[in-house]
């Protein structure tokens, strides 16, 4: 289930220094990220995320790669992403997007 997610989430691709984007999610699940706008052609591989959920003051730090199974295309017929899919998300993480997500979809 994915839960409405309104919150900058930060994307780093690891070389060094690394390459560092930022953009709104749109919502989350226990499996992943979506956005509002198209993430950048350059994510390819494992990337590192950060974000924090609303009225939660810890920040949640995931490794993640694009999702794959969407093929958009835009009017130029790049393919374009808009979801990452966690790759590492520990046990901690995944119970409070999972609590996040079940106080805001009805069963």
């Amino acid at each position: 289930m994915l839960a409405p997610l309104r919150v900058p989430v930060e994307i780093r691709l690891g070389s060094r220094p690394p390459a560092r984007w930022f953009r709104y999610a749109a919502g989350v699940s226990e499996g992943g990220l979506a956005f509002v706008r198209p993430l950048p052609e350059e994510l390819d591989g494992a990337v590192d995320l950060a974000f924090q959920l609303p009225d939660d003051p810890l920040p949640i730090t995931v490794r993640a790669r694009l999702a794959t199974d969407e093929e958009r295309r835009d009017e130029e017929g790049r393919r374009v992403h808009r979801a990452l899919r966690f790759i590492a998300l520990d046990e901690a993480s995944r119970a409070r997007i999972a609590g996040y997500v079940e106080a805001r979809v009805p069963a």
